[in-house]
Parts: C-alpha cells; sequence; structure tokens
C-alpha cells in the first residue's frame, strides 16, 4: 500500500500535464495494482485522485482554447494542431464525460444526433 503522500505526489503529477496515470505511477517507480489497491481502501485518496483526474480535464479543456487561439497561416501547423485539439478533446471527455462528452439525443427523430459538450468561438472553428 501507498501513503497519502505518495498518492498525493502523483495527483499533482496528473493535474499537472496530460500524462495518464500509468505513466505518472512509471515515473514515480510505483505499481499500478499496488495503486490502485490503496485508491480502493481509502475513500479520501480515491476522492483525491478523481479531482486530479477532474482538474486535469479542465486544463486540457482550456489548452484547447489556447493551441486553437495560436492557430496561425500554413497548412502543417493547422493540421499538428487540429490533432493536438481533437486528441485534448478526446482525452476531456473521457475524464470528465458529464461536461465534456458526446451525448445522444435520441428524442429528435428517426436517427440519433451526436451532440459534443466542448463549444468553441465561431473564429476558433473557423481556423480549424
Amino acid at each position: 500500500m501507498y501513503t497519502p503522500e505518495q498518492v498525493e505526489a502523483v495527483c499533482e503529477d496528473i493535474e499537472a500535464s496530460a500524462i495518464g496515470t500509468q505513466k505518472a505511477l512509471l515515473a514515480k517507480g510505483m505499481n499500478t495494482k499496488e495503486f490502485w489497491a490503496t485508491l480502493d481502501a481509502d475513500d479520501s485518496l480515491r476522492k483525491r485522485y478523481t479531482r486530479a483526474k477532474e482538474i486535469q480535464a479542465e486544463n486540457l479543456a482550456e489548452e484547447i482554447v489556447a493551441i486553437s487561439d495560436g492557430i496561425e497561416g500554413g497548412e502543417k501547423d493547422v493540421n499538428r494542431d487540429r490533432l493536438r485539439v481533437e486528441s485534448r478533446k478526446w482525452v476531456a471527455a473521457k475524464l470528465l464525460p458529464k461536461k465534456y462528452g458526446d451525448r445522444m439525443d435520441v428524442t429528435s427523430g428517426n436517427e440519433p444526433i451526436k451532440q459534443t459538450y466542448i463549444v468553441l468561438p465561431a473564429e476558433v472553428n473557423e481556423r480549424l
């Protein structure tokens, strides 16, 4: 079992970057199975980890806007930045699906309509 201080260090790394839990644990020389067992055994540590992932998702959403605002000329740059934005949208949707995930509107007709929660300013969408 890991100490609360060790779990806190992993949570801080997760909050400060886009890295996944496994990579954060690897960087600290920690075992994933033991980490999950630690979280399962302590509700407060599990809540702390959940909060860290929420903060990470919020940071990724902010990065989407920053990347989009920074897009300037050159198709190569636009394609690279489009990939960066799409990657962050995907991760944010997986981390906070109720806030950033896709939802299906099944009440509007014969076929469900897929809607996305992340809304970017019109000028950003035009650049993408």
